[in-house]
């Protein structure tokens, strides 16, 4: 016998529940999706202002705006036409004659002269209304109160100036500087080989028949002529110039050995200079400037040194308005 069960009808929920398309699984197909536009964006229109108009330009600018406020404002009450590429040849002019807008054109604050008056007085001490009363005069009264203490700059006097100028300056100011040539540096592992061809020869032993054959020999070789005394005195001559030109060399590579790198200046002197004299509060108030240093026994116009040695220099400065005698000092470059 059949079951009552199989035999039953599906109810209309349980169909619905079947046949429905499940939502969830078909929404992605159906979600709209934006994409950046291929179109470029609007650089406006070109304009041209018939007024002036306050944060644009003054009339007869040429530049390029909105186009809603062109077709909006600006040209239904006339105060700008459209510069088309008709209207740019009409005017003679080209895209190249196009600017831009003047956003600080007609912001200028204006001061009242009130104002104007007010900060002069104020930042010259004078009571308010001073220069109105006087505006009649044409003399403003620019002249400070009575009560305002004038400024004295108290002068060091020249002998007092010498004084501490030979004092505070030593007598010979020190440099250092590196050397452009270094010279070989000999040790006790690395001392050089001289070359075969300069080692000393070795006296050769000779035995006693060798040294009786060579003094036959000896006795044999013909004299020597005679030089003339034209000869004698061009090959003293090349001797000569041969050890003119070897000591030559030798000075030449002294003055190079003493080469730096860098050199040292007049400026340099100055500030070691200004560097010992702020030591003290009252020779603080003594100016060396670079001018007023020179290099003794240099070319004229030449104010720095660029080897090592000792120099003299002289330093000359004013006081006031007297003038300090030369001091003499030395530099002494040396390598490090």
């Amino acid at each position: 016998m059949a079951s009552p069960l199989l035999n039953r009808a599906p109810c209309l929920v349980c169909l619905r529940r079947i046949t429905q398309v499940n939502s969830a699984s078909v929404a992605p197909f159906f979600r709209q999706v934006r994409k950046k536009s291929g179109r470029p964006k609007d650089a406006g229109v070109i304009v041209r202002l018939l007024v002036d108009m306050k944060g644009f330009g003054k009339s007869g600018a040429i530049f390029r705006t909105e186009r809603g406020r062109m077709r909006n404002k600006w040209y239904p009450t006339k105060k700008a036409e459209f510069m088309t590429a008709a209207r740019l040849k009409e005017l003679g002019l080209t895209k190249n004659d196009v600017g831009e807008r003047d956003p600080m054109f007609g912001m200028q604050v204006e001061f009242g002269e009130e104002l104007v008056e007010d900060a002069v007085e104020a930042v010259a001490g004078l009571p308010k209304g001073a220069i109105a009363l006087n505006a009649g005069a044409r003399q403003p009264a620019l002249e400070p109160p009575s009560h305002t203490p004038a400024v004295e700059i108290e002068h060091i006097a020249p002998n007092r100036a010498l004084e501490l100028l030979t004092i505070m300056i030593p007598e010979t100011i020190t440099f250092e500087r590196h050397l452009k040539n270094l010279p070989p540096i000999v040790g006790a592992g690395n001392t050089p080989k001289p070359a075969p061809s300069e080692e000393a020869e070795q006296p050769k032993v000779l035995s006693p028949l060798e040294r009786r054959r060579a003094k036959m020999l000896e006795a044999q070789k013909p004299p020597e002529p005679e030089k003339s005394p034209e000869v004698a005195e061009a090959e003293r001559q090349a001797k000569e110039e041969e050890l003119g030109r070897e000591r030559k060399r030798a000075e030449e590579d002294a003055e190079r050995s003493r080469e730096i790198h860098g050199s040292v200046s007049v400026r340099d002197v100055a500030g070691f200079i200004k560097d010992k004299m702020l030591l003290d509060p009252e020779a603080s108030r003594i100016h060396v400037r670079p001018e007023d240093i020179t290099f003794l026994g240099l070319a004229e116009g030449v104010d720095k040194v660029e080897k090592v040695g000792r120099f003299d220099i002289e330093i000359r400065t004013h006081v006031g308005r007297d003038r300090v005698e030369p001091v003499r000092k030395s530099v002494e470059v040396v390598a490090t």
